[in-house]
């Protein structure tokens, strides 16, 4: 007879969930640039000021700026203007995806693996915001901001406490259940929860918080549905299981009017975005076998249309 573990996270009260992970104290430019966001009035001159301050976050916004989703003409050379092209919001979406990056196991031997963490986190965030420009519901940096930390939840947990988040883990992995099913049976909150308490703890927008806290099960908010949708590209590309690797694209092509056009832009967005924000652990092996799994998922979905319509 298993354990239960619920006793193990004594308290529901998620802010201190949040201290105790440990998180790393975020840049003094990321903090400013939270707080501008807030601000009714901000003028690119201001947020220019503040990106100049953090050569990391500069250098990685000329990166950006002139990556082939974003140049346009001339490249770009000088701060400012790069700054003024990309916008806030996108500025926001890069300056927290840099500082979330960043963090690392604290000790060694957690089994839990970081690099392919992050690269499920990012896969989510450019799924939701390439959904988002094609299903216009909604802005599509607030879209990228929600994908990326819809699983955040899932690391304060882990960095909470790494012993008792594994056997969560383990648990999750002799079941059929989503993690996040059983974590509610187990600890009667899950790290959806947990990742909207962390939004908060940001200071984002509160549609950003409440976005990641139905991310897996959609309240019928744009955000949500967005997040919901990402989780279903990053299913349909990777999960190893044929069968369900099918039933998401076909979910995901049903959801989009019959347009899974998403899977094509991914092999060219992720790969791009994720030099450009240095996701850790992405290698060139990984933009061959993105490739290679979407080719064969548009090809069995060509067939698998085919034969609807015979």
């Amino acid at each position: 007879m298993r354990t239960p573990v619920a006793s193990i996270f004594p308290t529901t009260e998620l802010p201190v969930l949040i201290r105790n992970a440990k998180l790393p104290t975020m840049p003094a430019a990321t903090v400013r640039i939270l707080q501008l966001c807030s601000c009714e009035q901000v003028s690119i001159d201001e947020v220019a000021d503040v990106v100049v301050t953090d050569p990391v976050l500069a250098t990685r916004v000329l990166t950006m700026a002139n990556s082939a989703d974003n140049y346009r003409g001339n490249r770009f050379a000088d701060i400012r203007r790069a700054t003024g092209h990309l916008g806030l919001r996108q500025i926001r979406s890069l300056a927290l995806t840099l500082h979330l990056f960043k963090i690392e196991p604290d000790e060694p031997g957690m089994n839990f693996d970081y690099g392919y963490f992050w690269r499920y986190c990012l896969t989510c965030g450019i799924a939701a915001k390439l959904l988002a420009r094609q299903m216009k519901t909604a802005d599509p940096e607030e879209a990228f901001l929600v994908g990326l930390l819809q699983d955040v939840g899932v690391l304060v947990l882990q960095r909470n406490d790494p012993a008792s988040y594994g056997e969560v883990r383990r648990e999750k992995a002799l079941s059929n259940m989503r993690l996040y099913q059983k974590e509610m049976e187990l600890l009667g909150y899950d790290h959806t929860d947990v990742g909207g308490a962390y939004a908060d703890h940001l200071g984002l927008p509160s549609e950003i918080g409440d976005a990641i806290r139905h991310s897996h099960s959609p309240n019928g908010g744009a955000l949500s549905q967005l997040c919901f949708l990402a989780d279903l590209t990053h299913r349909a590309i990777y999960d190893d299981s044929q069968m369900e690797g099918s039933d998401a694209v076909y979910t995901l092509r049903t959801a989009l009017g019959g347009d899974a056009l998403i899977l094509a832009r991914m092999q060219v967005e992720l790969p791009m975005i994720a030099e450009a924000c240095a996701c850790p652990h992405w290698m060139d092996e990984y933009v061959v076998e993105l490739r290679e799994r979407i080719g064969l998922l548009i090809e069995r979905d060509t067939e698998n249309q085919s034969e609807e319509q015979a």
